[in-house]
């Protein structure tokens, strides 16, 4: 399930320290440990470390783009290529299985650009209404140049917590356009999307779920 460079997020289960949440990468596996890299947080993007014993909730995405948990806690350091912090790794069966990514979406009002390969019209700019694993819907401007069922290209504006931007590519295909005389509006689905384009939307959804639950929203 997890493997050598799998991205994972942790969160301290310690209300009394500075730093909560935290992003790293395995490194390595052995029966019963994982070696990651040290890991930093998400709010500052600075490493931080942590004494033997100190425990964490471990999260990562799977290949069935599923978010899984696991409790865990230091089990020790050690220096290979690179220095390793070793924490204690669970049958997968005691995993907690949250829910598929590619299914949940959320509103958002993201940066979008629009252009065609084929120059068939003008770039133009708009913003997401919202976005999932699969797919996003967006307002278009009144003259917009887009058709049902042809496919064009996006740049995707993706603000993320640590405060960095990363901006995405990719091919879509206009599923419907609802026309209105206030806002037209029309949903896309992502045509053979590349992985960048996948890891970071879970990424992403992830985050802003997250954020929803802190400030108590479902």
């Amino acid at each position: 399930m997890i493997k050598a460079g799998t991205p994972v997020e942790m969160e301290l289960r310690s209300a009394s320290e500075d730093v909560s949440k935290l992003r790293s990468k395995v490194l390595d596996l052995q029966k019963g440990y994982i070696f990651i890299d040290y890991p930093v947080s998400i709010e500052t993007g600075r490493p931080k470390f942590f004494l033997e014993g100190t425990e964490f909730t471990v999260s990562f995405v799977g290949h069935d783009e599923a978010v899984y948990m696991f409790d865990s806690s230091v089990a020790g350091r050690v220096k290979r290529t690179l220095p390793m912090l070793i924490l204690k790794h669970p049958p997968a069966d005691e995993y907690r299985r949250i829910q598929r990514r590619q299914y949940v979406r959320i509103d958002c009002s993201l940066d979008c650009a629009f252009w065609s390969d084929e120059k068939e019209f003008e770039p133009f700019t708009t913003m997401t209404l919202d976005i999932s694993g699969g797919g996003m819907s967006c307002v278009l401007p009144a003259k917009h140049p887009l058709k049902e069922n042809a496919r064009s290209n996006i740049c995707i504006s993706l603000p993320f917590k640590n405060g960095e931007t990363k901006y995405v590519e990719a091919h879509v295909r206009t599923v419907r356009i609802i026309p209105s005389d206030f806002q037209t509006k029309a949903s896309f689905e992502f045509h053979e999307p590349p992985e960048t384009l996948r890891e970071l939307l879970i990424r992403f959804i992830f985050e802003q779920q997250q954020e929803a639950r802190e400030r108590g929203l479902d």
